[in-house]
């Protein structure tokens, strides 16, 4: 959360930290521990770390990496790749869309997925979407409670939902006999 982040400085403004990889017998989950060189100059002589348990401690040491990765997701071009970040990518799926659809979409923008937990994230997915988007359109980007399960959980609900599941159903019987402009009537209204 907000209350728990280091400000830049607070460690010797060092960006280098150990990244502890879970062993799934005492811990399920990484976490990140302040980098000791001398840990690593040791590791080197002796061979991997052992806790107190007895168990083998892997962990990896982050630098830059940790903010160039989640940077390719806004510029993937930094690496060479020659498609667009994830703005361009909003903005793309809505030129599909009626412009008077635009200011009810961008106002209710939800980002999921791990990468949604970035420190950051949402706050510069706003900035360079709200850069992109309309002036006369409002953009909010909200983080789900649990950005990692919502889709699945979003799923089940759906699923568990079985008239709306019904209405929203198409067969592939139905598709074949219709096409695809049969889809897009049946739900460009807002409704099947």
């Amino acid at each position: 959360g907000v209350g728990d982040r280091r400000k830049v400085g607070d460690d010797g403004g060092n960006i280098v930290v150990d990244y502890v990889l879970p062993d799934y017998n005492t811990h399920k989950q990484g976490y990140i521990r302040p980098y000791d060189p001398s840990l690593v100059a040791k590791l080197k002589k002796t061979g991997p770390a052992v806790s107190g348990g007895g168990v083998v401690e892997d962990f990896m040491t982050l630098g830059n990496e940790r903010f160039t990765v989640p940077e390719l997701l806004f510029n993937p071009g930094d690496v060479g790749m020659k498609q667009a970040g994830l703005p361009e990518t909003v903005m793309q799926s809505l030129s599909g869309l009626p412009h008077g659809l635009w200011p009810a979409m961008l106002a209710n923008v939800v980002v999921v997925g791990g990468n949604a937990k970035i420190d950051g994230f949402v706050e510069r997915f706003t900035t360079e979407l709200r850069q992109l988007a309309p002036a006369e359109c409002i953009v909010r980007v909200a983080r789900s409670p649990d950005p990692i399960q919502a889709t699945w959980l979003g799923g089940c609900r759906l699923v568990s939902n079985k008239s709306l599941l019904k209405e929203l159903l198409v067969t592939r019987q139905e598709y074949q006999e219709h096409g695809n402009g049969w889809l897009l009537r049946r739900f460009a209204n807002g409704k099947p």
